[in-house]
């Protein structure tokens, strides 16, 4: 096998991690413990499924670490057919990484909110449940900042030739 074999073997690697550990951290713990309009509920079942809300927070570090070494893969990979759009790509695709971290910092946060510990206990339950409709307001923008990432691949995909001709036949 050749290297670009390998690379592109790594890449489809790296794209399967994301997308499973995405579709855990994304998906299926938000559906099964966030109730957006009630913050009660969702104190509820964050405190009954606790395990389960820290395996979300698991898959999204496993998730974003990931997609930190995906666009440096994919630039060892595309540099060759276009430059500009490779470095466009891991520059779009690293600048959201943080946006991803912080969000997990939010989620770090309701683990501390949902503590029984003393220093807790001086805030009003009215009070925590404003604080964590607040941070849970956070996992629905991570989306939004990932997609940086994916626009300039899709300007590549377009650009090529094989897309080029393909389209004129439309």
């Amino acid at each position: 096998m050749n290297t670009r074999q390998n690379q592109a073997r790594l890449a489809g690697l790296l794209y399967l991690i994301i997308v499973v550990t995405g579709i855990i951290n994304l998906m299926y713990v938000p559906s099964q413990l966030i109730v957006w309009d009630d913050a009660s509920a969702t104190n509820t079942n964050i405190v009954a499924s606790e395990t389960l809300f820290k395996l979300g927070i698991l898959a999204a570090i496993i998730c974003y670490t990931t997609f930190l070494f995906l666009p440096i893969v994919l630039y060892r990979l595309l540099h060759t057919v276009s430059k500009n759009s490779a470095i466009w790509m891991v520059v779009l695709a690293l600048f959201s990484v943080p946006f991803s971290f912080s969000n997990i910092l939010n989620k770090v946060n309701v683990l501390t909110l949902i503590d029984k510990t003393d220093y807790i206990a001086v805030y009003t339950q009215e009070s925590l449940k404003a604080i964590l409709i607040f941070i849970t307001t956070g996992f629905k923008c991570s989306p939004f900042f990932g997609d940086y990432g994916s626009f300039p691949s899709v300007i590549w995909c377009l650009n090529q030739v094989f897309f080029q001709k393909f389209w004129a036949y439309f």
